[in-house]
């Protein structure tokens, strides 16, 4: 009998500590930053590319936000309090990159895009 407790209490109290450092982790995580890179199809970083993020619902996509790449490429959108976001790409004299879907894990993670958005040049 004793030995039948011990078994359930080491079971619930591993599954107690799992949910607790999932929620911390949530906590730490939940800034909702999306960073990432825009480049040329030769590596090459393109700046001044505007970023646009949508959240993808159900039935249609609602913008939520833009920004500008610096001179690097890279770009830097905060307060993305949603679930599934749409990236799309427009940068002159090349092609619009079409939308890139970015699935979460939870509403407002913070993710880092870890390859860069590679457009083509336009003509």
């Amino acid at each position: 009998m004793r030995r039948w407790i011990n078994r359930y209490s080491i079971t619930f109290g591993l599954i107690g500590l799992a949910v607790l450092g999932w929620n911390l982790y949530v906590a730490a995580h939940r800034d909702g930053l999306l960073t990432g890179r825009v480049a040329a199809a030769d590596g090459s970083a393109i700046a001044g590319a505007t970023v646009k993020v949508r959240e993808r619902t159900m039935v249609s996509s609602e913008p939520r936000a833009e920004a500008k790449t610096d001179a690097q490429g890279r770009f830097r959108v905060e307060g993305l309090d949603y679930h599934h976001l749409l990236v799309e790409v427009e940068a002159q004299g090349f092609k619009p990159l079409p939308r890139q879907s970015v699935r979460l894990w939870f509403r407002g993670q913070n993710r880092a895009l870890e390859a860069p958005l590679t457009m083509e040049r336009a003509g």
